[in-house]
C-alpha cells in the first residue's frame, strides 16, 4: 500500500460518509484503515450492510446501476454496460466530457465502473436517475470547457485510466487518441507535437511527460513561436526536442 497522507485519510473518510451519514469520521476512517484505504473495496462493503441507514439516493442509483450490470461480474458495468449507459446519458462514446464522467465515478480503468464507486459518485454529484444523471453530465461539460482546476484534473487522470494491468506508461498510440480528445482545440502547436510524437519521437509516453505536455500546451497559448521558451527551464527532454523540431522546420 502506499503512504496515505492525513488529509487523504480525511478526505476518503468524508466520501465515505456521503453514503450514510451516520457514520462517523473516526468509523469511516477504522473501516477504510481494514481496507488498506480501498475506497472501492471500503464502500463495497459499507453497501453490503443490510442494516445501514443510507442516503435516499443510494437505492435508486443501485436500481440504475441493475440496468446496465455486467452479466458476468454484477458489480461492474463492463464494456457493454458502459457503453449502453453512456449511450442512454444522450453522450457519444467520442466525446471527452465521457472521461470527465470517468473520474467523477472514480472508474479504476477504461470500461469499468465498480457498483460501490458508482454509486458513491452519483451520491456526490446529487443524481439518482436517468434524467439528473444526463443534466449533470451537461454540467460536467461546461466545467470541462470553463473550468482550468478541473479540466486538468480529468486530464491527469486519464494517464492512469488507460494503462494496462501492470503498465507504467502508456503506449504513444493510445496517447495520441487521448491528446486528439482533449488537447486538439487547447494547444497551439498541437499538429506539429502529433507528427514529432508519432513520427519521429515514436516512445512510451511517462506519467511526468503526461502532466507537463498540458503546462506545455499553457505555455504555448503565450508563445507559439517558441520564441521566449527557457531550454534550461524544468521541462522533460522530450519537449526540449519537440522545440528544436519546430524550430527546425
Amino acid at each position: 500500500m502506499s503512504y496515505v497522507s492525513d488529509s487523504e485519510k480525511n478526505a476518503l473518510a468524508a466520501k465515505l460518509r456521503l453514503l450514510t451519514p451516520r457514520l462517523t469520521t473516526y468509523e469511516s476512517q477504522e473501516l477504510l484503515k481494514k481496507f488498506n484505504f480501498n475506497l472501492e473495496k471500503a464502500s463495497f462493503h459499507l453497501l453490503s450492510k443490510k442494516s445501514a441507514s443510507f442516503d435516499p439516493l443510494v437505492p435508486e442509483i443501485n436500481a440504475v446501476f441493475n440496468k446496465y450490470k455486467d452479466q458476468e461480474d454484477p458489480n461492474d458495468l463492463g464494456i457493454e454496460g458502459t457503453i449502453a449507459f453512456v449511450q442512454d446519458l444522450g453522450v457519444d462514446l467520442e466525446d471527452p466530457v465521457t472521461l470527465a464522467l470517468a473520474y467523477k465515478l472514480y472508474s479504476p480503468r477504461l470500461g469499468s465502473f465498480p457498483r460501490s464507486l458508482f454509486i458513491l459518485g452519483w451520491v456526490e454529484l446529487g443524481a439518482s436517475n436517468i434524467s439528473a444523471m444526463r443534466a449533470k453530465v451537461k454540467e460536467l461539460n461546461v466545467s470541462l470547457n470553463h473550468d482550468p482546476a478541473f479540466f486538468k484534473s480529468v486530464y491527469q487522470f486519464t494517464f492512469s485510466y488507460n494503462l494496462t494491468d501492470g503498465a507504467r506508461v502508456l503506449p504513444i498510440d493510445t496517447a495520441v487518441e487521448i491528446w486528439t480528445l482533449l488537447l486538439k482545440d487547447k494547444f497551439a502547436l498541437f499538429d506539429k507535437w502529433i507528427t514529432f510524437t508519432t513520427d519521429v519521437y515514436g516512445k512510451s509516453v511517462t506519467r511526468d511527460t503526461w502532466n507537463m505536455i498540458l503546462e506545455f500546451s499553457i505555455y504555448a497559448a503565450s508563445d507559439p513561436n517558441l520564441e521566449q521558451y527557457d531550454e534550461e527551464g524544468a521541462w522533460p527532454s522530450v519537449i526540449d526536442e519537440f522545440v528544436e523540431y519546430v524550430k527546425d522546420l
